[in-house]
Parts: structure tokens; sequence; C-alpha cells
């Protein structure tokens, strides 16, 4: 049954990997786009390797841990009472919450995966690109990695900027989802103990849910452009209030723990194989969201970046796309 279900986890993920490959290089030709999804594809594709290289050795300290055997492959026949009873995919984001230095990178990430997905959604949305694209992106992103999805959304999105119509309908759907999404990823440190562990289960579970369900619905008209936009605007600005309220109380913790010594606040944000691979994740989001802001708006751009390691790119991403949908004529005067 295990095997079963690991061989459908990877094949929804290839076929996720095989929808964004086609898209990129079969539907989104520009002039001098070529290099850009190369180099792109390779980095997205490097960051996920360095992702995996650490799931894969965390899969098999828990083989070894549990009797399995000494690779990860041994838990797919693995008969060994603990590790039947044993859910590592929770297990896992366990060990990532945990700890104050820990989650103050893994918050980071699920926080910007608000972000992030809104702006998929109301971005594709606007340059008519298909709904089950959008979707294979969250797809790949929540089964192979942040990092090897949202680097060729950006690109994506970035490429077909001129197709971009006005009046993009502001996706209420989504701030209402965004809202229980930001409620799940502050359930998830209070209940990581055995005795709570159902709740976090369930978190977990609506977290990961809740984003992508938007994608799947069909796209209302828009009501007026001028309104949409104060809306969109208004719930960037509240997803960055969040996550820098989220960052300034995890990073203010894990001090206090850790006696207020930034070296061991940093060296705690990597202390587990599994921590290891959200760690890296957030940091190779971060470039290539950096990257994306820079090259959309010079300006805005390098501010955001440069605010970037004090408040979380879970912080700056949606504060720069409130900019860019409240002053967008402001861009083009400088254009």
């Amino acid at each position: 049954m295990l095997a079963i279900s690991v061989g459908g986890y990877f094949l929804l993920l290839l076929g996720a990997f095989l929808v964004v490959l086609v898209q990129h290089f079969g539907h989104v030709v520009t002039p001098g786009s070529a290099w850009a999804q190369v180099l792109t594809l390779a980095f997205s594709l490097g960051a996920c390797a360095v992702c995996w290289e650490l799931i894969g050795r965390f899969m098999a300290a828990v083989a070894a841990e549990k009797g399995c055997g000494k690779d990860a492959l041994a838990l797919l026949d693995c008969t060994s009472p603990s590790w039947m009873e044993f859910d590592v995919f929770v297990q896992a984001y366990v060990d990532v919450t945990k700890d104050p230095a820990g989650w103050l990178m893994s918050c980071q990430l699920l926080m910007f995966v608000q972000s992030a997905c809104t702006f998929l959604l109301v971005e594709t949305r606007a340059r008519g690109i298909p709904r089950y694209v959008a979707l294979s992106y969250v797809i790949l992103g929540f089964l192979g990695a942040i990092s090897l999805a949202f680097p060729l959304a950006f690109l994506h999105i970035f490429l077909l900027r001129g197709q971009r119509k006005a009046g993009a309908p502001f996706p209420s759907e989504m701030a209402g989802c965004a809202a229980i999404g930001v409620a799940c990823v502050a359930v998830l440190p209070q209940t990581w103990d055995h005795y709570r562990r159902s709740y976090y289960t369930y978190a977990l579970m609506t977290l990961h849910g809740i984003l992508a369900l938007p994608l799947a619905l069909p796209q209302r008209e828009p009501q007026s452009a001028r309104k949409d936009g104060k809306s969109l605007a208004v719930l960037y600005l509240l997803l960055a209030g969040a996550s820098a309220m989220f960052h300034l109380i995890n990073f203010v913790s894990a001090l206090a723990v850790f006696d207020g010594k930034l070296e061991r606040v940093w060296g705690g944000a990597w202390g587990t194989i599994c921590q290891q691979s959200i760690s890296f994740d957030v940091c190779f989001s971060s470039v290539a969201c950096c990257a994306y802001m820079i090259a959309v708006d010079s300006r805005r751009g390098l501010l955001a970046t440069a605010a970037t390691p004090f408040f979380s790119i879970a912080a700056t991403f949606p504060f720069f796309l409130a900019f860019e949908v409240l002053c967008p004529e402001e861009k083009q005067k400088r254009v």
C-alpha cells in the first residue's frame, strides 16, 4: 500500500512538472527568453536536488531508527511495528516546528506560500493562463519544493507581462482561504506536542489544501479595476503585516532560547536534516523572488531585497506587490 501511495505521489509530481515544462518551452516563447528559461530551470532543479537530497537522508535515518534498513527505499516494504505506527509526513513537519530557531525559517516559508499562491492566482488569471497550469505550479511546489515551482512561475508570469489584462478581478475566495491559512500557521507551533498532535495534523492538512482550492474555482467578472485593485492591495498588506509580526515574534522567541546570541539562532535554523531542507528552500525561494521583484521594478525591487534579511521574504514580497497594485502609474512614468 505504501509503495502505491509513493508511486502516486511521484506520478502526480512528474505530471505537474511536465505541464510546467510544456508551458514554458512550448507556449511561452518571447525574443531572448530561451536563456532565461534554461537558467531558471537549472536553478529550480538544482534547488530541488539540494532539498530532496536532505529529505532522502532524513528518510534513511528514519529507516535505520525504525529497524527497516539502511536506506530510504527500505521503508517501502518495511513491516516493523514502530514504522507502521509512525506518520513520517507529520513528524517531518513537527521536526521543523518545535525548535524556535527552526520555526523562524519554517514560518517564513509557510507565510511566503500564502502570498505566492495569491499572486499566482491573480497574475495567471490576468494573463489568461489556464487554471490547470496555475494548479500545476502549486502541486509542484507542495510535492516537490517551493524553490522548484515558484522560480519557474515567476519567469512565466514575467515573460507574459505584456499580455496582462487591466482590471483583473480581486480573488475574494483567496482572501478567505488566506485568512484560514494564516490561522493554521499560527496554530502549528502551539500544537506539535503529543497531546495536541491531532490539532496540528488538521491545521497542517488544511493549510496545504486551502491554498490550492481557489485555483480550481471558476473566475468571476471584475467589478471595477479601481475597486478590485484596492481590495487586492489591502490583502497583500495584511499578509505582509501578519508575516512581519510572526517573524518578529519568532525571532524574539529564538533569541530568548539562545540567550540573545545571533550565531546560535542561525545555527539552530540549520540544526536537523529536515530543518536544513526547509532553510535551503527558504533561501532559494528568496533569491528567485528578489530577482523577480528587481526585474519588474528595479527601484522597489532593490529596496524590498535589502529589507528581506530583516523582515523575511514572506513580508517584503506582499509589501512589494501591494505597492505595484497601488502605484502602477508611477512605474509607467519611470519606464
